[in-house]
Parts: structure tokens; C-alpha cells; sequence
């Protein structure tokens, strides 16, 4: 129960039959715990990393009302030498923790952690001690422009919400609102980051690639990793490879066979697993044969960790789906047809290279063996990129870049093909089959 704390309050309380905590309305982090054995015990509340952590401070009627909030003003700051005066002004961190610890009993526990969190990680370090009495709207707007993008809107309610329940404390003065903030929409955001336009230039590629390697190796390799590398590796899009589960593997033809009902286009589609693509599941821990290949790497996860650690390698910022524009265009510099890239984005042939209506009437064909081949062409590309480190690399393929891969290329040429399981024979065309 909330209620102002005074002597003759705390002498009319009761003990009941279990433990029960009481909180001071008037100075936040100020509680009594009355026992069942009817002993009343001040305690005080503050906040550390998000979590808030109790301390008993003195008995009840040895300790009165006036000392234990004195105590209780400064725990909030953690120091717990001397004493501050009664009366002394409100610091934000002061009243916001009175405001998320009333509001506590209402909300799930989910919205308090990040209430508590999201103020002392963004907030209190900046205005924690800032007294209410000098506090303006133009600090907090201030400060509200210096976090990034995401966040201003959530901190900006979290303030807004705030500031209101002080102002009916009686804590702040009557200040007007905080300044509006525009949130952008999904499609401006990916208008002013890839334009649908955006590509990794080879020499993103090259640097992207190897970070996105070296965390899918050793004993600590990354399974957000392993499914960037695959991504990487087929354009895939995103839920195709998150989603995609042991059994739609073919072994023995080497290939992902996608379900119609998973797919964009409600059509099946079959992409060939290359030299780069099969590394990539040969780092794969497998929990449950027909279970998920990647369970823990789903959207927030991938953003967060392209945000983290391949975003600052490049130019400016990609999305994943940037993945299948950078495989197509880099294929197409190496003479790969666009019907054929179409097939292997599983879009309708002719569709994205402007084929007329009749073309996608009359041509049913698979592509099969030239899809194939170009995300074989595709897999070496990666390999490459990742083994070779070419230098003095350019946005696209020039003379210079195509000459080293395809000399590359033909020195390798007689190398058998990676497969699934370490250990198997090479078979037909120096291909060997994926084992389960």
C-alpha cells in the first residue's frame, strides 16, 4: 500500500499473516516492512544496473519518519554516509524511482525491468543528478536529441509519462510538453539505407565476408553467423534460411528444397548448396534431425549482430535482403544470364528482366543445370574473396578483378568439392554428396 508516512500512520498499522511493505508517497525508495510478529522495520529502496536492491535502515518508533527519508533521499544515489537534510529538493533520479517503483504494482514485470533499465542506462547518467527545481523542457529535449534514433521515442514517453505523475506529486513545476518526435516508417528507413539500389561492392564483400568466416569457426562460432554465411552464400532471403529445417536438406543431391508454403511466390524452389554453403552447415551444431537448421538466429537477432559487426566495415548501411542484390549483380559482371539470376531469386522468369508476357507463358524451363553452375560460380566468388584477399579491389568486376578470380579459379579447378560430413569420397565431376 502507498501512503504519506507519519507517526501516527505507521502506529496505526497492523501486522498480518504474512510479511507486508508499505511505501512513503512522499519520498520515493522509502518503505516499512511490517513482520508478523508486528516488529515495523524502515526500509530503503534504490536502483543499480535496472535492479532495485532494499537495505533495512533502523526499527520503528527508534528511528521516526524525518530521519528514515533523510536516509532513504540519499540511498538513492548509493552513498550512504552522511545524511541530507529534510526538505532538500527532488533530483530526478529521486523522483523517477518513486514514480517506476508506484507504477511497479501495475505493470507486468517485463515493463518495469526496461522502464527501470531503459532510465538508467539513457537518463540518469546525464540528469540523474539534476534537481527538479532547475529542470527544464529544454534539457530534456536537449537530451533526448543526443540518443540515438530508436530510442527517442520510447525515451520520450517514458519522460512524458514521468513528468506528469511528478507534476501531480506536487515533485515539478507545470512545464510544457517535450518536443514531438517523428518516428520514420519502415520504408523510409530502407529508402535512405538501400534505396533498393544497395549492393556490397567487392570490396565490402571481401572485408564482410571474412568477419562473417571468422566468427563461424572454432569452438565458439556464431550460429547468426553460420546463417549470414548461408544468406551470403544461395540469396536466399531471410525467413527461407531461418527457417529452413534439416529434412528439406537433399543429401544426395546436394541441394535446399524450399516447401511452396514457405516461399514468397507460394512456389517451390530448389537452390543448389555450393562449395561456400556447405562449409557453412558443416559449422552448424544439429540439436534435432528435424528440427530448424539456425532455431536461435531469427530476425532481431541477425539485425543486431549486422548492426554490431559488419555495418562498420562497409560504406554505408545494408539490410540482409542486400545480400541477394550484391550476389546478382556481381554474377551478372561475370557474364552469368539475368533469366538465369532470376531462377535462383526465384522470381518469375522474365518478370525482372523485363521479358514480355508471352515469355513467361511459353517458357516453363528449370535452368537447372545453369543455376547450378552459377551458384557454384557464386561459391568460388566467396571463396575468393575470403581465402585470396585480393587487394586494390573495386565496387565491381574489372579486368583486373576477373583476371585474379578466374586465375584462381583454374588453379583450383582440379580440387574436389567440400562435402557435408569430413571424410566422404569425391564422386561424379569431382562433386562430393552431402551425408545427413
Amino acid at each position: 500500500m502507498i501512503f504519506r508516512f507519519s507517526d501516527k500512520a505507521i502506529q496505526k498499522l497492523r501486522p498480518g499473516a504474512s510479511q507486508v511493505l508499505h511505501s512513503d508517497s512522499d519520498c520515493p525508495g522509502l518503505r516499512i516492512r511490517i513482520n508478523t510478529s508486528g516488529k515495523k522495520v524502515f526500509v530503503v529502496q534504490w536502483f543499480e544496473a535496472g535492479k532495485a536492491k532494499r537495505k533495512a535502515i533502523g526499527e520503528f518508533p527508534a528511528m521516526s519518519v524525518g530521519e528514515a527519508r533523510a536516509i532513504a533521499l540519499q540511498a538513492e544515489s548509493g552513498q550512504r554516509g552522511t545524511t541530507r537534510a529534510e526538505g532538500a529538493p527532488f533530483t530526478l533520479a529521486e523522483s523517477f524511482a518513486g514514480y517506476i517503483e508506484e507504477r511497479r504494482l501495475s505493470w507486468a514485470a517485463k515493463t518495469y525491468k526496461y522502464e527501470a533499465l531503459h532510465f538508467e542506462k539513457h537518463v540518469k547518467p546525464a540528469l540523474g543528478d539534476e534537481p527538479l527545481e532547475t529542470l527544464t523542457v529544454e534539457k530534456l529535449d536537449a537530451h533526448l536529441e543526443r540518443q540515438p534514433l530508436k530510442l527517442r521515442a520510447r525515451l520520450r514517453r517514458h519522460i512524458g509519462t514521468w513528468m506528469r505523475w511528478a507534476t501531480d506529486k506536487g515533485h515539478l513545476q507545470p512545464m510544457p510538453p517535450l518536443k514531438k518526435i517523428r518516428v520514420t516508417t519502415r520504408k523510409e528507413r530502407m529508402e535512405a539505407t538501400s534505396a533498393r539500389s544497395r549492393f556490397l561492392g567487392l570490396h565490402e564483400l571481401r572485408d564482410v565476408m571474412t568477419t562473417i568466416d571468422q566468427a563461424t569457426q572454432g569452438a565458439g562460432r556464431n550460429e547468426t553467423a553460420v546463417a549470414f554465411a548461408l544468406i551470403a552464400a544461395t540469396g536466399a532471403r531471410l525467413n527461407e534460411v531461418c527457417d529452413a529445417l534439416w529434412r528439406e536438406i537433399d543429401y544426395e543431391a546436394g541441394v535446399l528444397r524450399i516447401p511452396a508454403e514457405r516461399m514468397k511466390g507460394g512456389r517451390p524452389h530448389t537452390i543448389t548448396l555450393n562449395s561456400y554453403a556447405i562449409r557453412a552447415l558443416n559449422r552448424v551444431r544439429r540439436r534435432r534431425p528435424d528440427g530448424r537448421i539456425f532455431p536461435l538466429a531469427q530476425g532481431e537477432n541477425l539485425r543486431r549482430w549486422r548492426v554490431q559487426h559488419l555495418e562498420p566495415l562497409t560504406s554505408e548501411p545494408f539490410v540482409q535482403h542486400d545480400f541477394r542484390r550484391t550476389m546478382t549483380t556481381h554474377l551478372a559482371d561475370l557474364g552469368v544470364p539475368v533469366f538465369v539470376t532470376d531462377q535462383m531469386l526465384s522470381h518469375v522468369v522474365g518478370a525482372a528482366s523485363g521479358g514480355s508476357a508471352i515469355t513467361r507463358v511459353y517458357n516453363f524451363g528449370s535452368f537447372e543445370l545453369q543455376t547450378t553452375e552459377a551458384w557454384g560460380l557464386w561459391g568460388d566468388v566467396l571463396e575468393w574473396l575470403i581465402g585470396e584477399r585480393p587487394e586494390k579491389l573495386g565496387v565491381r568486376f574489372d579486368a583486373r578483378a576477373s583476371n585474379s578470380f578466374v586465375k584462381w579459379r583454374e588453379e583450383r579447378a582440379h580440387l574436389p568439392r567440400v562435402a557435408l560430413m569430413v571424410g566422404q569420397a569425391p564422386t561424379r565431376a569431382g562433386r562430393a554428396p552431402l551425408q545427413g
